[in-house]
């Protein structure tokens, strides 16, 4: 049975086994039916080998895969994702099948390694489910994974002030600390301030930000 629509024509007898022995026969039609296979997928085209630099492609759309799947009829694309941030941070072509980050130079949005976590992938790791179905509803899907890669991203110092009264004696602390922190998880803990030159004052301490007299009294007026 290759073909649809092909029209076979059997004929059947019946016996009753009696005596004598009767019997029927009847003409019986059979139509075979177009059968709808799904789509295959059969090209993956991926130009950064299923990576991506933590919170690149956030201004520009930045393509990440193409997905071609084959079939006698139209195919569309769509997707679904693990964690949610791949139905957001990205897109895919409905009639192309290229996947890329949603990029919006008025409204990035944020594709962080420290965020994207789910409980059955790697750090930074994205899984998307790719679905082609074709234009009489038969579908395919496969499986794609992203790897986000950590970046080394700036730490940050939050604005301090303190007051010391004139003439104060030497090693008198100012700022007990200086709060800081860094969207890197590797670096947490890890963060050192430095003191640009004065003859004020001195770090006391580098991992705090504790901030003191030096050895010289304060004087105002000098």
């Amino acid at each position: 049975l290759q073909r649809a629509n092909e029209i076979f024509t059997i004929t059947v007898q019946v016996k009753d086994g009696g005596t004598p022995e009767l019997s029927d026969t009847a003409e019986i039609t059979i139509t075979t039916t177009e059968q709808n296979f799904s789509p295959q997928f059969n090209v993956i085209n991926t130009p950064k080998d299923g990576t991506l630099n933590e919170n690149e492609g956030t201004d520009s759309a930045k393509e990440i895969a193409t997905f071609v799947a084959e079939d006698e009829g139209i195919v569309t694309y769509s997707m679904d994702s693990k964690p949610a941030i791949g139905l957001t941070a990205f897109s895919i072509g409905e009639s192309s099948g290229k996947l890329v980050t949603t990029g919006d130079a008025n409204a990035p949005i944020s594709i962080d390694f420290e965020s994207i976590k789910h409980p059955s992938l790697d750090q930074g790791q994205i899984s998307f489910t790719i679905i082609a179905t074709d234009n009489k509803g038969a579908s395919k899907s496969t499986i794609f994974l992203l790897r986000v890669v950590d970046v080394n991203e700036a730490p940050t110092v939050q604005t301090a002030s303190g007051t010391v009264a004139e003439n104060s004696a030497a090693n008198t602390i100012v700022i007990a600390s200086v709060s800081n922190s860094d969207p890197d998880n590797a670096d947490q803990g890890q963060l050192k301030f430095r003191l640009a030159l004065n003859d004020k004052f001195t770090l006391a301490d580098n991992v705090k930000g504790e901030i003191r007299t030096k050895d010289q009294s304060t004087n105002f007026e000098v």
